[in-house]
């Protein structure tokens, strides 16, 4: 579904992976984009937390390197091409507007339920709980100074509590892995 310069539906990709909220996502600069993209840098958002660096899915890492290639640094990151001329206080708006209605386009076409762009970080939040990611690290990618507001509104419970139990029983059954995925070996 994703089409050679869908720089939008690349920004969805992106929110699923990374968790960032869609202002954050279409507020992006080519010059966020560091270390041959496998760094994204959030330089300010909606809370102090916000500002953060943000671990890229090497899977992901080619296709913003492509999209990024030979642009100027201060262009943004998604572009898009507005249904008409905006006002340019207006154009964050514009593109996070844009953001979903690529986003019902995709689910219309994989026919699954549309979702709202916000969505898709509890999915993220979701799947690296749900994966192992430890309650700080998944805050923290979040932007969350704590996970009781990342718990609260964005994990799905069962997830949340299926991790938990299987993270006891590893280390019930001496099966744990004794490092696992933590703030310091996410950002360092």
């Amino acid at each position: 579904m994703l089409r050679a310069g869908d720089s939008v539906a690349l920004a969805a990709a992106t929110m699923v992976l990374t968790g960032l909220r869609p202002g954050e996502i279409m507020g992006l600069k080519v010059r966020d984009c560091d270390d041959g993209a496998a760094v994204i840098w959030v330089e300010a958002g909606k809370t102090d937390a916000a500002r953060r660096a943000i671990e890229v899915a090497a899977e992901l890492q080619p296709f913003l390197v492509g999209l990024a290639a030979n642009r100027p640094a201060f262009d943004s990151l998604f572009e898009h091409r507005p249904r008409r001329k905006r006002a340019s206080r207006d154009q964050l708006k514009s593109r996070t507007d844009a953001l979903l209605r690529r986003l019902r386009k995709l689910c219309a076409e994989a026919k699954v339920p549309a979702v709202v762009p916000h969505s898709l970080r509890g999915l993220h939040a979701t799947l690296a709980s749900g994966f192992g990611a430890t309650s700080h690290v998944v805050a923290a990618a979040l932007g969350h100074t704590s996970f009781a507001v990342t718990a609260r509104h964005y994990v799905d419970r069962d997830t949340l509590e299926r991790a938990r139990s299987r993270r006891s029983r590893e280390v019930l059954s001496g099966n744990c892995d004794p490092k696992p995925v933590t703030a310091a070996a996410k950002t360092g």
